[in-house]
């Protein structure tokens, strides 16, 4: 569901993506906002915990929207996968868990 509520913000964004070749810094928080980073997050912490199947067709509905959208979140996603083996006094965990996107990020994207 959040995945087609943003698919006209990202859909409207698309000259911009392949022309900066990267996610515009709106977009990224629009997609950590909605969780689409810690698809594989433990909910626990905060995360979906969704299966891979459940994640594939999260990502291919964000693809729909627009590829690079779908790559990137895929990506960042796969980073929650990794929390899943972390105690819960890692850094990791400690860093995802709601922090604001530290500046320049968005370059990344």
């Amino acid at each position: 569901e959040a995945v087609h509520e943003l698919g006209p913000t990202i859909v409207a964004r698309r000259d911009e993506i392949d022309r900066g070749r990267r996610l515009p810094h709106a977009l990224v928080e629009a997609l950590r906002e909605e969780g689409l980073f810690s698809l594989w997050l433990a909910r626990d912490y905060g995360g979906a915990e969704l299966s891979l199947t459940d994640f594939m067709r999260v990502i291919e509905a964000v693809a729909r929207y627009d590829g690079s959208a779908g790559w990137c979140v895929s990506n960042a996603s796969t980073y929650s996968f990794l929390g899943r083996r972390l105690s819960s006094s890692s850094s990791f965990l400690r860093a995802i868990d709601d922090s604001p996107m530290p500046p320049n990020l968005d370059r990344l994207f």
